[in-house]
């Protein structure tokens, strides 16, 4: 959740320059699957897409960030490789950016460093 906030809160910088938003995918640690404890594992493994979405709406109240949900097949996760959660910078439908996989190679910190290299500073005003 702590990578969620800092996530949102680049968000929030650079909403002038860009847009941000999340997709939901497969739970990695499902509560009757492979539950490691914690938040996420409240979560059972999605049996149809109203299971994935109704799951989507819980990270869509703690994220100001639109969240988009794959559908059954995964084809969003398969094409990304986002299995269980990645970074993107897509520019004119060409990927600019590709963080690591995570959770341990998620790096908010990385991602921040492209935008500042390739959009300046975060610009303050509304968007």
């Amino acid at each position: 959740m702590l990578d969620l906030r800092r996530f949102d809160a680049l968000a929030a910088g650079y909403s002038n320059q860009a847009d941000f938003a999340l997709i939901y995918i497969e739970e990695a640690h499902p509560a009757d699957g492979w539950a490691t404890g914690g938040a996420n594992s409240l979560i059972n493994i999605h049996r149809n897409l109203a299971d994935r979405v109704a799951a989507a709406g819980q990270l869509a109240e703690a994220s100001p960030c639109p969240v988009y949900v794959d559908q059954m097949d995964d084809a969003a996760n398969r094409a990304y490789g986002a299995l269980f959660e990645r970074l993107y910078v897509i520019v004119d439908g060409v990927v600019r950016y590709q963080g690591g996989r995570g959770p341990m190679d998620y790096k908010v910190d990385e991602l921040q460093s492209w935008l500042l290299a390739n959009l300046g500073a975060p610009v303050e005003g509304t968007n």
